[in-house]
């Protein structure tokens, strides 16, 4: 997207990461929604356990996107 079309690190790092904190946001919203959960919870079981995962392949986008044209 925009922030990844600049040569900045850090712009392309927090781009990257409200990127996965949207759709992790998303997902939570829906969680609550559709389960009835309050934040907390559904922060645990639908944010946490993605995290890791997320930084992982954030890491692995940026190593790839640094190496194209």
């Amino acid at each position: 997207g925009l922030a990844y079309e600049s040569s900045s690190r850090p712009v392309r790092i927090a781009g990257l990461a409200m990127g996965s904190a949207v759709t992790l946001l998303f997902g939570m919203a829906w969680l609550m929604i559709s389960a009835g959960m309050e934040f907390i919870p559904a922060f645990i079981a639908g944010v946490l356990p993605f995290i890791p995962g997320g930084i992982l392949k954030a890491g692995a986008v940026y190593i790839i996107a640094e190496r194209l044209p």
